[in-house]
């Protein structure tokens, strides 16, 4: 039974210290070296040195109050005893207080108890049941005391409850000794001790869970993932439900944990080390041990066998055989020169290449790089920062002329960043790290003030750049329009420059259609003809890499002018901008642009210099 005792006490004060028994985690999978498990350690570190100094205090009062009670007894062997715990308990106060609590002071304060009551064993008569009694007492106090934090009453309640019992079987309350029948009273202090510690480990095991794994999959997530060590090559795959958007606008909502348990069903088929993982929204990540055989050559193929698989058998909902489609981005983790987090970083570059692509399957690839690494990212970042926080934005000004090059009819924006070394860098370089980190409107509002202030300044008309964004920005929207009437009030134009290919432009341009629009993203004939022909927009601009095309190539040059044609048709007046030396300034005069733009006339320059 002592030993039973031991086990309970010893296995609730260790809960803590190490990992959890929680299955389908991966094998790899380091808690230890987590940030959530030295949370729980220094909480956990915390609250045991709170509730151990008030078990402590607890015990040195008891003590003083034993050997009081026994001076009057005149009980020289249970004064003796009572003296010794009241230093010991003491003792420990300080070292705690001092060191904190670590695993050795419970090992050796245990160990103390263990030997005393042994000795205790052999003593035998009243002296030695009554320190039996004794220290299993102080011995409990101490293991109620590293319960969960959820069962702090519940522990001070334990102990208090074990302080009147030993004040009962000391014959200080009742006056009757019964501390011959200690046996009676020890099942239901083990009894205590089971199910207070039980209850205690479930709840945080269930804590543990709802943590680390995702509720719905039961898959582990993405800080699992991140904390998991390789051990050999392996292949990222990061899988994304294509048409799951689709799904939900087409069904409702209902069906979305249907989809994710369905696709975790089917990755734990194909996976069966437990190396699968739940990310954010409808993505996962499988890791693949990277086998001799396999080859970055083949690895594609491989990884379409991910998506065979997933889409053997039909998801199926409510009666209906509904395919799930998948994209997935894929990258190789070299053992010892790769992490799970630059192997993330390179499987999301290639997925959402896959997305965009609309490819099922993307391995990375080095040649993929234009997206910008975390390295590039985080130079970009501090880049724009410094740019805004010291107002070192550059705005630069080129001129667009009549056909003739020489009558300015308005003047171009064009937003730089001056580098650390000094060099200037156009925007469009950053323009997404901008938006990822929100700080693309702070940009966006200070080049349409500074271009604002430049055409009232210059007494001329001024085109910024627009996106999709700024137009959903109501404080960019508010700007823009007073802005507007300021500059109208002085017959000037502020002219907004769409240079992005929207999938609803004709959304975009409904909510600016009161501006004066330019229309920049003239340059494929065979993309988007149709769509700027049927646009509201009464400026275009075309890009000089078109117009030379038709230098060597009559019959090109013969559509070009027709399709000019058709847009003058359509009242709408063309730019050829781009434009970087005679012979092709010559044939867009040939083709009927009605205006020009380029390092041939004029490159981009300060307003100090205009």
């Amino acid at each position: 039974m002592l030993i039973l005792l031991y086990k309970l006490c010893v296995s609730n004060v260790y809960m803590l210290w190490d990992k959890f028994n929680l299955q389908n985690l991966p094998k790899n999978y380091e808690f230890k070296n987590t940030e959530l498990h030295e949370k729980i350690y220094i909480r956990e570190g915390k609250y045991s040195k709170r509730i151990l100094l008030s078990i402590f205090s607890i015990a040195i009062i008891t003590s003083i109050l034993f050997g009081a009670l026994n001076i009057f007894n005149f009980n020289l062997n249970l004064i003796i005893a009572s003296g010794v715990n009241l230093i010991v308990n003491i003792a420990m106060i300080i070292v705690i207080l001092k060191k904190g609590v670590t695993k050795k002071i419970l090992e050796y304060n245990y160990f103390i108890y263990f030997i005393l009551m042994f000795i205790a064993l052999i003593l035998g008569g009243d002296f030695g049941y009554y320190a039996i009694l004794y220290f299993i007492l102080q011995f409990i106090f101490i293991a109620t005391g590293v319960l969960a934090e959820i069962f702090v009453i519940s522990a001070f309640f334990i102990s208090s409850f074990m302080i009147i019992i030993s004040l009962f079987f000391n014959n200080t309350i009742t006056g009757y000794g019964y501390i011959n029948h200690i046996e009676y009273v020890l099942p239901i202090i083990l009894l205590f001790i089971y199910v207070f510690q039980e209850k205690s480990n479930s709840l945080n095991r269930e804590l543990l869970r709802e943590i680390l794994f995702d509720r719905y999959t039961k898959l582990p997530n993405r800080e699992v993932l991140l904390n998991t060590k390789l051990k050999s090559d392996m292949i990222l795959c990061l899988v994304k439900i294509e048409n799951f958007k689709s799904l939900l606008v087409d069904f409702g909502y209902d069906i979305a944990n249907d989809i994710f348990t369905y696709s975790a069903e089917r990755i734990k088929e194909i996976d069966t080390e437990c190396n699968s993982f739940k990310m954010s929204g409808n993505e996962y990540a499988i890791l693949i041990p990277l086998y001799d055989e396999f080859t970055e050559e083949n690895l594609n193929d491989e990884v379409h066998k991910i998506i065979e698989n997933m889409q053997l058998i039909p998801f199926k909902w409510r009666g209906m055989d509904i395919k799930l489609n998948y994209n997935i981005g894929a990258s190789v983790m070299r053992l010892g020169e790769d992490t799970i987090k630059v192997g993330l970083s390179k499987s999301d570059i290639a997925l959402r290449i896959a997305v965009k692509e609309k490819k099922v399957v993307v391995v990375y690839n080095e040649s993929l790089h234009k997206v910008a690494s975390p390295i590039d990212s985080i130079i970009k970042f501090t880049t724009i920062i410094d740019n805004k926080d010291e107002l070192r934005l550059n705005i630069e000004y080129q001129p667009v002329y009549d056909v003739n090059g020489k009558n300015i009819i308005y003047y171009e924006s064009f937003t730089r960043l001056i580098t650390k070394d000094g060099s200037k860098k156009s925007i469009a370089n950053y323009v997404d790290i901008a938006k990822s980190t929100g700080i693309y409107k702070d940009i966006s509002l200070i080049t349409l003030e500074t271009a604002a202030n430049f055409a009232l300044n210059k007494k001329t008309d001024v085109s910024v750049n627009i996106s999709i964004e700024d137009v959903a920005d109501r404080d960019y929207m508010d700007k823009l329009n007073e802005l507007h009437n300021k500059l109208k009030s002085k017959n000037l134009k502020i002219y907004l420059e769409i240079s992005e290919k929207y999938k609803n432009e004709s959304i975009l341009l409904e909510n600016i259609d009161k501006y004066n629009i330019i229309l920049d993203n003239f340059n494929d004939l065979n993309l988007n003809i149709k769509d700027i022909l049927n646009s509201k927009a009464k400026i275009i601009k075309i890009d000089s890499s078109i117009i030379k095309n038709g230098l060597d190539n009559g019959k090109f040059k013969t559509l070009l002018i027709g399709i000019l044609e058709l847009l003058k048709d359509k009242d709408k007046k063309i730019i050829a901008k781009c434009i970087d030396n005679e012979e092709i300034y010559e044939l867009a005069k040939e083709i009927g642009v009605d205006n020009v733009q380029g390092y041939y006339f004029k490159e981009p320059t300060e307003e100090k210099n205009i």
